[in-house]
């Protein structure tokens, strides 16, 4: 759900049946504003936003819901990881943990 969005040109990208050897891949691109709420099975869809701009600011609420009540801790540290990396990317990621382990130290 987006919560603020600042940007010229921020979109939802999507592609429909990119995996599927029977049917064409399908490319969205959609505009949403705040207060938008889309819902979608995401290890089915291919999905990404646009970058912002420079000075642009974009506040999106994400949740994930597990269809499988067995997921293990692996599975589970595994599907966070994902996550972190996919949305903020693999240096914000880092950047993070060495901040705050550097805070930790006395």
């Amino acid at each position: 759900m987006g919560l603020v969005d600042q940007s010229t040109q921020c979109k939802l990208v999507c592609e429909l049946f990119k995996d599927d050897p029977v049917k064409s891949p399908q490319r969205l691109e959609l505009i949403t504003h705040p207060g938008d709420l889309v819902i979608f099975n995401g290890d089915k869809l291919w999905h990404a936003v646009t970058p912002l701009g420079e000075g642009e600011e974009r506040i999106a609420l994400t949740m994930e819901y597990v269809t499988n009540p067995e997921m293990g801790t692996f599975k589970r540290l595994y599907s966070n990881l994902k996550d972190s990396f996919a949305y903020f990317g693999l240096r914000t990621v880092f950047k993070r943990a060495l901040t705050a382990s550097k805070r930790s130290r006395p």
